[in-house]
């Protein structure tokens, strides 16, 4: 698991999936390794197998909040809104995290309810520690300044979360700025 996951922070898709895909000849059913799978697809930006290792992440886990996240990051990822905010949904019905309000708020966004998804995050962004999300969210209310404040900040701390800056689409807002 740790390798594959490792593999898949670095970009090296094929080999962090085949890595997991190991894993799982052994335990099919395990919540770890078939979220990391879900995250490695993600990644990729490998969208259907994404939604497809998603899905089977809820049906392993249904009570579990991280993989209706999960899902719903994918669903995110593939424009599918209205399934997206109902994974979310699910999620925080079930954990009200602040990851979980924080992608809801990025659905929120992606709908087009700007004032919702803007109150949110400033609820939530001096309780969550991953500046991944922050920066997507951030870029999704129209602040792309703040999310690239955000990642010079976690460069500058050694924040280990921005070493997907150059392949998750969370990062694809501010990859652009000529700062990042």
């Amino acid at each position: 698991l740790w390798y594959g996951a490792y593999l898949g922070k670095l970009g090296r898709f094929a080999e962090a999936l085949a890595q997991l895909n190991v894993g799982l000849t052994h335990d099919p059913g395990s919540m770890p390794l078939n979220h990391e799978l879900t995250s490695i697809h993600t990644y990729a930006r490998n969208y259907e197998a994404a939604e497809a290792a998603a899905r089977k992440l809820v049906r392993l886990q249904p009570r579990e909040p991280s993989s209706y996240l999960a899902l719903c990051r994918t669903l995110l990822a593939r424009q599918k809104l209205d399934d997206a905010k109902s994974a979310c949904d699910e999620a925080l019905r079930q954990d009200k995290s602040i990851s979980g309000q924080a992608l809801f708020a990025s659905v929120l966004a992606a709908q087009g309810k700007l004032g919702e998804a803007k109150a949110i995050a400033r609820g939530v962004e001096s309780k969550i520690r991953n500046v991944s999300i922050l920066c997507d969210l951030y870029h999704r209310i129209g602040e792309t300044d703040r999310a690239v404040a955000l990642v010079e900040k976690a460069y500058a701390e050694g924040d280990s979360t921005i070493q997907l800056i150059g392949h998750s689409s969370r990062f694809d807002g501010v990859r652009p700025h000529p700062s990042v």
